[in-house]
């Protein structure tokens, strides 16, 4: 019986040593054949993807209302700070008033110039000044158009009247003369046979000579006559100039006025744009969603200068991105598209599971920390879009910590355990 316990203790002592070798082996074989991930480890914090907004304001002025605190959310395009608006709209106010009187003037104007004697509203002046008033301005434009048509018309009227008048003279002076002609004629006549009988006595001379003194008479008139004709043809031809040269002189003044007007029109829409600028500014909104950080204004009715930052907007980001310093020994196995596990150390490890994404940048260059003065490469990592839902509910912030583990490939446990031996004994066995 001692011989069969004997057997017995040496099979179980063989069977153990079996186990104990069996098991020895398939751990060395699997620590020498089993993939393990390599890769290296870099602490990172979260950075704002896109980078904070700066809000400011470009012409500065009085603070009305800040409708917005520190850490607050807020859409695209939601107020932030109201400015004082009355200055703005007395300005913008104003100016359209003179615009809209401008451009009813320059219409005006152009109808003048045109000759034509209807006006009508210029293209796109009721969207661009929409005044209640500015039918009733354009009635005052018309009147005033016939009254300055009226007028011309009229001192034109005068001038032909005037011309008329002279050819009425000229024509009457015209029968005057063919009478005192055929009075010369017949005087003429009457001399021819009057000389030869005073000549034989037949006539008294003194009888003779009132006929000859008629004639003279009729001559002075003819001559007289001619030069009426003179005057009178040169005072229509004046009369007639006299009608061109007002309307030329009309055309002129008013060509003079419509590019004056044009002129002004134009410089009054550019500072009518920009004084709708500047009321449209006089709410400040914000550019992106997000929170709203570093706020820099705290009193109603203070003032700000233009450009002064006011606060910064943190936006919004579908993507999340985190940025490591990587030390510069380790930048060779590192480059953009890499596979990252991340984890979020600033909130429970136990719960929060670890997110992966990939490399997005590491630096071209290394780079200093202004703090330790050491060197580091800088690296990026975004979390992939299918990951982002196991991060729903968690208020992951600007500045928070993570873990970044940078998968760079994969080897064996002997691998990790003896390379760096190898690597030593490399150096060691060295003679120099």
């Amino acid at each position: 019986m001692t011989r069969t316990m004997k057997r017995d203790e040496n099979a179980y002592a063989r069977l153990g040593w079996l186990l104990v070798l069996f098991g020895f082996g398939g751990a060395l074989v699997w620590a020498a054949f089993a993939p393990l991930d390599q890769g290296v480890a870099v602490p990172a914090t979260v950075i704002i993807s896109g980078q904070r907004k700066s809000v400011q304001h470009p012409l500065g002025g009085v603070v009305k209302h800040i409708l917005v605190r520190d850490g607050q959310h807020v859409e695209a395009g939601e107020p932030l700070i109201r400015m004082e608006p009355t200055q703005a709209r007395a300005n913008v106010d104003s100016l359209l008033n003179r615009y809209a009187n401008a451009r009813l003037n320059q219409a005006r104007l152009q109808a003048e110039y045109d000759g034509r004697r209807t006006l009508e509203m210029p293209a796109g002046l009721a969207e661009q000044a929409p005044l209640a008033t500015l039918g009733e301005r354009l009635e005052l434009q018309r009147q005033l158009l016939r009254s300055r048509q009226t007028a011309l018309a009229n001192e034109l009227s005068a001038l032909r009247a005037n011309i008329e008048g002279l050819r009425a003279q000229l024509e009457g002076l015209r029968q005057t003369e063919g009478n005192q002609r055929l009075q010369q004629r017949l005087l003429n006549s009457q001399l021819s046979g009057a000389r030869d009988l005073a000549e034989e006595g037949y006539m008294p001379r003194n009888q003779l000579l009132e006929q000859e003194r008629q004639l003279a008479e009729v001559n002075a008139r003819l001559s007289e006559s001619s030069g009426r004709f003179g005057q009178i043809r040169q005072s229509i031809a004046e009369a007639q100039m006299r009608i061109g040269q007002r309307e030329e002189e009309y055309r002129k003044e008013v060509s003079g006025q419509l590019a004056e007007t044009q002129v002004n029109a134009r410089t009054l829409w550019e500072e009518l744009s920009s004084a709708r600028y500047e009321l449209r500014h006089a709410e400040i909104r914000a550019p992106v969603s997000g929170y709203v950080a570093g706020l820099k204004v705290f009193t109603d009715g203070g003032v700000i200068g233009p450009g002064e930052l006011l606060m910064y907007i943190v936006p919004n980001s579908d993507s999340l991105e985190v940025e490591g310093q990587l030390a510069v020994n380790l930048v060779d196995r590192i480059h953009s598209g890499l596979p990252v596990e991340m984890l979020f150390t600033a909130f429970n490890q136990s719960k929060t599971p670890r997110v992966t994404g990939e490399v997005t940048m590491v630096s071209a260059d290394r780079l200093l920390d202004e703090q330790n003065k050491q060197p580091y490469y800088a690296l990026r990592a975004q979390v992939d879009a299918a990951a982002m839902g196991k991060l729903k509910g968690l208020q992951i912030r600007p500045g928070m910590a993570v873990q970044v583990f940078v998968r760079t490939g994969e080897r064996s446990l002997l691998n990790y355990l003896f390379k760096p031996l190898f690597d030593r004994a490399h150096v060691a066995l060295a003679e120099n």
